[in-house]
C-alpha cells in the first residue's frame, strides 16, 4: 500500500448508509447502486457468450458438432487460468483501468465477430476474435472483483454479495435467452415465410410405430469382434452386409460399423488406416443405400414444381407421434438411417476435427490397478443395489420432409433451420436440424426425425418452426447489439466507476516517485504477487476450506439432473426433460437468488462469524431431500419442486459463506491477485469432486449415493472449524472521520 494513501488515512472509510459511497480521490461519492449491478452485468454476458451463445450460432451457420465441442471448449481455457496472470493486473495500472479498457476490448471483439461473420472463411476469424474475447473477458473478471474490494467497505461488500449474484445471473439469461431469441425473430423474418409445424404426443389404441429394427449380432460373433482390430471388425461387416435381405438387416450392419469407425477416428485422428476405414464404410453402407432408394425414389416422384413464389414445403404441418417405447438399439438404429437418406439426398456429411482419445499413462494404470480397482470391489460388494435385468427403452419417433416449390436461381443457397421454439422439451429434435437447399436438390425431400421421451405418459405437444432466413445477419445483428452494450458499459463506466484511494499499482507508485519499473522489478513484485498469497497466516485451513466446503455440492450438482431424468428402474425419478429445466431453471434459479439476497443482507447486518456456522448447515443439511426423493421417489411434481427449491435456498444462503471468506482471504496488499487465486482453488474443489461423482454413483446406485453426499458434507463442517473468521468483518463500523 502506498504510502500516500497510508497518510490520508483513506484506505476503508465507513458510511452512514450502505447505499451511500465512500469518498473517492475526487472527493465525489457515488452510490454502489449505480455500479456495481451493472459492472456485474457486463462481467456475466461475454462468459454466455463465449460458452453458450457460440455454441447455437455455430451450429445454426453449418459447422459441425466435433468442431464446436472442440473449438468451443478450449475457449474457457482463459477462466481457469487466470490466476496465472492475475498479479499482471495488480502491478500495472489501477483495477478501474482494467475494468474500462476490457469492456473497451470485449466491445472491439464482438463487433469484429460481427464483422466476419458474412464472410467464407468467417469459422476461422471469429475463433481468434472469441479468444480476444475469452482472453479480455476473464481480465475483466479479475480487475472487476478487485475494485468490487476496493471501491466499497467490507460492510459494503457484504451486503451487495447477494446483488452481485443476482445481476450476474441476469447476464446469464439475457445471453441464453433474450439474445437468441432475437437471432431467431432476425432469422425468421430476414428470407422465405417461416413455416410452423405442430408436434403432440397422443395416445393411441394401435399406434402406428415407423422404425427400423435392429438385428443383433451372436453372442459369439459379438465375442470375437472384441478381440480384432478395428480394420478386421470393417471387414467383418464388409462379408456381413453381402448377405443383406432387408433394410433392418442393411441398416444395422452399417449403423455398427460406423461405431467402429467413430471409435477408430477418435482413438486416433491422424491414423494413416482411416482412409482404408472410410472406403470400407462405403462397402458396407451399399446395401443400406441399396434398399433406401426406392422409398427416396417415390418421395422424389411425389414431389411437383408449383406456382407462386419460392417457399419452404413441409410434409405435416400437424404431426402426432404415438406415446409408445421403442428397444434404444432399434432408436440408434433408425436415428443413423435418417441421417443416412439426407446424406443421399445430397446433404453434406458432418465432418470436423476429433478430439484424440488419451491412453492412460503409467500412473493412472498403477492408480487402477492399486487403488481405484480395489476401492471400486470394495463398494460393489458392500454397497451397490442388487442390479435388475431392464431393457433399454427409447421413445416413438415421428417424421417430417421438407422441400422447396420450386428451384432457387443458379447459384442460390437456401438455408432452412429447423428447431423447437415452445413446448415440452420431452419432444425433441434428432436428426436434420439444418438443410441446404439448391437447384439441383430443391425437389429431393430431406428428413427431421422427432422423438419423444420414454418417460413421457400424458399428452402434450412442442411447436417446431422451419425458418429459411439469413443467419449471418441474424446473429451479425446480435453481436452487434452485444457491442454496443459493452462500448455503453465502457462509456458509463468511466464517468461513474468511483476513484478509490485504494485503487492504484506498483508501477504507478514507481513513475510518481520517478523511479524506472524495469523488468526486474516486474519478476520481482509478480513473485511476491503469487507467493504471498500462499504465505499467508492459516494458509492450509484457507486451502482446506476453499477445496473442502462444497465437497459434497461438488458431486451433488453432477448427478443431480441426471437422477430427475433416469427411469425409475434405475433409481430416477424419470422426470422429462421439460419438467426439470422448471425445476432447476425457474423455481431452483429463483430460490437460489433469494438465498443470496438473504445471505448478503444477515451477514452485512451481524457479520459473516455469527451467520458462518448458520451457512454451512444450509449449503449441506437440505440434501437430505435427495435422500427423501431416492427412497420415496414422489409422483408430484409439487413436492419434487419443493425438495429442489429447499435445496437451492440453501445452496444460494450457504455460498454467501464462501463468497465472503474468499474477499476476507483477499485482504491485503493484493487483494485483486488473490482474490482471483482464490477462485482458481474454488473451481479446483468443484471439479475433482465433480469427476469422482458419476463412478461413485455407478457403482453403488443413487440411494447410497446420496447417502454418500451426506457423509461427504463432514469435511464442510470440519473446515468451518479450521479458519479464523473477524469477528467484526461484513459488520458496519462507526465512520471514521475523513482528514
Amino acid at each position: 500500500m502506498s504510502e500516500e494513501i497510508k497518510a490520508t488515512g483513506m484506505e476503508e472509510q465507513e458510511v452512514e448508509s450502505v447505499h451511500q459511497g465512500m469518498p473517492d480521490s475526487r472527493g465525489k461519492r457515488r452510490s454502489p447502486w449505480l455500479w456495481v449491478p451493472s459492472s456485474y452485468y457486463a462481467e456475466g454476458v461475454p462468459l454466455t457468450l463465449v460458452s453458450f451463445m457460440s455454441v447455437i450460432m455455430y451450429k445454426k451457420m453449418g459447422i459441425s458438432n466435433k468442431d464446436i465441442a472442440y473449438y468451443t471448449s478450449l475457449l474457457y481455457l482463459p477462466w481457469v487460468i487466470k490466476p496465472l496472470w492475475s498479479p499482471i493486473v495488480d502491478i500495472f495500472k489501477t483495477k478501474r483501468w482494467w475494468v474500462i479498457i476490457m469492456q473497451l476490448l470485449l466491445g472491439i471483439g464482438m463487433m469484429a465477430i460481427a464483422l466476419v461473420l458474412p464472410l467464407p472463411a468467417f469459422f476461422k476469424i471469429s475463433l481468434a476474435f472469441l479468444w480476444l474475447v475469452a482472453i479480455s473477458s476473464a481480465t475483466h473478471d479479475i480487475a472487476c472483483d478487485g475494485f468490487y474490494m476496493l471501491g466499497l467497505t467490507k460492510h459494503q461488500q457484504t451486503w451487495f454479495v447477494g446483488m452481485r449474484t443476482t445481476f450476474y445471473k441476469f447476464a446469464i439469461i439475457t445471453g441464453q435467452g433474450l439474445l437468441v431469441v432475437i437471432a431467431g425473430w432476425i432469422e425468421a423474418k430476414s428470407g422465405l415465410d417461416s413455416v410452423p409445424v405442430h408436434v403432440a404426443a397422443t395416445i393411441e389404441s394401435r399406434p402406428k410405430m415407423e422404425y427400423i429394427r435392429c438385428v443383433p449380432l451372436s453372442q459369439e460373433e459379438s465375442g470375437a469382434l472384441e478381440k480384432m482390430p478395428y480394420i478386421d471388425q470393417l471387414q467383418f461387416y464388409v462379408e456381413k452386409s453381402k448377405t443383406a435381405q432387408n433394410l433392418d438387416v442393411a441398416a444395422t450392419y452399417a449403423y455398427l460399423a460406423d461405431q467402429v469407425l467413430s471409435k477408430l477416428r477418435k482413438l486416433n485422428p491422424h491414423d494413416p488406416q482411416i482412409f482404408k476405414a472410410n472406403e470400407l464404410f462405403s462397402i458396407i453402407a451399399q446395401p443400406l443405400d441399396h434398399f433406401m432408394k426406392d422409398k427416396i425414389s417415390v418421395k422424389n416422384d411425389e414431389v411437383k414444381q408449383l406456382e407462386g413464389g419460392l417457399r419452404v414445403i413441409v410434409s405435416d404441418e400437424k404431426l402426432n407421434i404415438p406415446i409408445q417405447t421403442i428397444p434404444e438399439n432399434d432408436s440408434q438404429v433408425t436415428l443413423f438411417a435418417a441421417k443416412r437418406w439426407n446424406i443421399l439426398q445430397g446433404q453434406m456429411e458432418e465432418t470436423g476435427r476429433e478430439m484424440k482419445e488419451k491412453k492412460p499413462g503409467w500412473v493412472k494404470k498403477k492408480w487402477k490397478e492399486y487403488v481405484s480397482a480395489n476401492l471400486e470391489n470394495f463398494m460393489k460388494k458392500y454397497f451397490a443395489p442388487e442390479k435388475k435385468s431392464v431393457a433399454k427403452l427409447a421413445g416413438n419417433i415421428g417424421y417430417v420432409y421438407f422441400h422447396l416449390s420450386k428451384p432457387p436461381d443458379a447459384g442460390r443457397k437456401v438455408t432452412v433451420g429447423f428447431g423447437r421454439k415452445r413446448g415440452d422439451n420431452s419432444i425433441a429434435l434428432k436428426e436434420g436440424m439444418r438443410f441446404i437447399f439448391t437447384k439441383e436438390n430443391w425437389s429431393k425431400p430431406l428428413l427431421a426425425a422427432i422423438q419423444i421421451e420414454p418417460t413421457l405418459k400424458d399428452t402434450t405437444e412442442a411447436g417446431f418452426l422451419a425458418t429459411a432466413g439469413n443467419i449471418p445477419l441474424s446473429w451479425t445483428i446480435v453481436f452487434i447489439i452485444m457491442s454496443i452494450l459493452m462500448l455503453v458499459f465502457c462509456v458509463y463506466h468511466f464517468f461513474i466507476l468511483p476513484l478509490p484511494y485504494s485503487d492504484t499499482s506498483r508501477y504507478e507508485e514507481a513513475h510518481r516517485s520517478g523511479t524506472p519499473f524495469q523488468a526486474g522489478d516486474f519478476l520481482r513484485e509478480f513473485y511476491e504477487t503469487f507467493f504471498s498469497f500462499f504465505r499467508k497466516r492459516g494458509i492450509i485451513a484457507i486451502l482446506l476450506f476453499l477445496c473442502l466446503f462444497r465437497f459434497a455440492e461438488a458431486q451433488l450438482v453432477k448427478m443431480s439432473s441426471p437422477f430427475m431424468l433416469d427411469s425409475q428402474e434405475k433409481g430416477g425419478l424419470a422426470l422429462t426433460t421439460g419438467q426439470v429445466g422448471i425445476a432447476y431453471g425457474t423455481v431452483g434459479w429463483l430460490m437460489m437468488i433469494v438465498g443470496s439476497i438473504l445471505g448478503g443482507f444477515l451477514a452485512a447486518r451481524d457479520g459473516l462469524k455469527k451467520w458462518v456456522w448458520w451457512m454451512c448447515l444450509a449449503i449441506n443439511v437440505p440434501d437430505l431431500v435427495y435422500v427423501f426423493m431416492s427412497y420415496a421417489h414422489p409422483a408430484n411434481f409439487v413436492i419434487i419442486c419443493t425438495c429442489v427449491g429447499i435445496e437451492t435456498l440453501g445452496y444460494g444462503f450457504g455460498f454467501t459463506a464462501y463468497t465472503l471468506y474468499m474477499i476476507q482471504v483477499a485482504e491485503g496488499k493484493h487483494k485483486t491477485a488473490h482474490f482471483a487465486i482464490a477462485t482458481g482453488f474454488m473451481a479446483l474443489g468443484m471439479m475433482v469432486p465433480g469427476m469422482l461423482s458419476g463412478w461413485i454413483q455407478s457403482i453403488i446406485g443413487y440411494q447410497h449415493f446420496f447417502i454418500w453426499i451426506m457423509l461427504a458434507t463432514i469435511p464442510g463442517f470440519l473446515v468451518v472449524v479450521l479458519i479464523k473468521i473477524d469477528p467484526e468483518f461484513g459488520k458496519k463500523k462507526t465512520a471514521k472521520a475523513s482528514v
